[in-house]
């Protein structure tokens, strides 16, 4: 899972940079899509390379035969696949629906504003990918071994995610009408509102990769499915409703109602087949924290950019750290998020 939150990662960089490159340069639409086709051709080829240096070769030396395909293998592997399959599908969905029915319903100029600012979402999101993969392997070996240790994994992953995506919605509300012209130029100003609203869909949907990956590792993935594909399908009847009078404003309000549905759902099937997450617990010392960086970023928005950003995360977790947030609990479970880290290491993947 460690590889693939790399590839997570790897596609989301090349995404954002691309987009970057074709706007400096005025790509046509054909230019545009070609980049998201050149992304996954990229990140299929380090797949590729993963699995030929990093894993044995499926096929035994000493068995000296050709590959052969196993089908009684087959079919209960896809079968067991096929809720994740179409997980992933839905999600893809989640926000690109609204670029379509934006370009549909509002024109080009719209959908392309809008892009801009899902560009940016879905670039912060990578980190909440990049979390998930790493401990979800654990919590699927826990479900099995040791439902008291999952409880706390799925407790404390909610309880980090939350911690990283409170800031950077703040933070990115605060900052949108310096990100977008700073990234984009000064012709994408009308992105910039959309973007302090998408913003409003990240700690939500940050603690929404734990519990969705918690249905998956307690064998609900179904229930995970069946959320996605509602979802969804509110989301599109959000977007019919909504874009004809606010444009890429409405998109955006149609996607945090969704989110917000989402992580209901979510929240909801883990109480009852699961657990019930403590959120009182999780949401207060962050908020306080969040709420003190927010008031330094609102009265020095001005200053230098990268230095305004390392100031406000220094006085976030340095809040955090005066409340106590985190316990003997927090540093142990870090401590497994960072072994599963070092496995992407070459002297990790060696040992295995």
């Amino acid at each position: 899972m460690e590889f693939q939150a790399i590839g997570q990662m790897l596609h989301a960089a090349l995404i954002l940079g691309g987009v970057i490159f074709a706007i400096k340069l005025g790509f046509s639409v054909v230019g545009f899509a070609s980049l998201y086709a050149m992304a996954s051709a990229i990140v299929l080829c380090y797949s590729f390379a993963v699995m030929k240096l990093k894993f044995p070769n499926p096929v035994s030396a000493s068995a000296n035969k050709a590959i052969e395909f196993d089908w009684t293998f087959w079919k209960p592997t896809i079968k067991k696949a096929l809720p994740f399959s179409l997980t992933i599908i839905v999600g893809a969905i989640f926000l690109r629906i609204d670029i379509i029915m934006l370009s549909i319903i509002r024109g080009d100029a719209a959908a392309g504003w809008y892009n801009a600012a899902c560009n940016l979402i879905i670039a912060l999101v990578f980190v909440a990918d990049a979390f998930t993969y790493a401990v979800f392997p654990n919590m699927a070996r826990f479900f099995v071994a040791a439902k008291d240790s999952l409880r706390i994994a799925l407790e404390k992953s909610s309880k980090y995610l939350f911690i990283v995506g409170l800031p950077l919605a703040v933070g990115t509300i605060l900052l949108a009408d310096r990100i977008i012209p700073l990234i984009y130029g000064a012709e994408f100003a009308p992105a910039i509102v959309a973007l302090r609203f998408l913003s409003l869909y990240l700690p939500l949907r940050f603690v929404s990769h734990a519990t969705g990956w918690g249905l998956a590792s307690i064998n609900r993935e179904p229930l995970r499915t069946l959320s996605a594909g509602i979802a969804a399908g509110t989301n599109i009847s959000l977007n019919l409703l909504l874009i004809p009078s606010l444009g890429l404003v409405g998109a955006a309000i149609s996607t945090v109602i969704t989110q917000t549905l989402l992580f209901t759902l979510y929240f909801y099937f883990v109480v009852k087949h699961f657990h019930r997450l403590p959120l009182h617990k999780m949401l207060i010392k962050p908020g306080i924290a969040c709420l003190m960086m927010g008031i330094f970023v609102f009265f020095l928005r001005q200053v230098n950019l990268p230095l305004l950003v390392a100031l406000a995360a220094l006085i976030y977790f340095g809040m955090l750290y005066l409340l106590k947030t985190f316990d003997a609990d927090d540093r142990r479970m870090l401590n497994e998020v960072i072994k599963g880290f070092t496995y992407m290491l070459p002297h990790g993947a060696s040992g295995e």
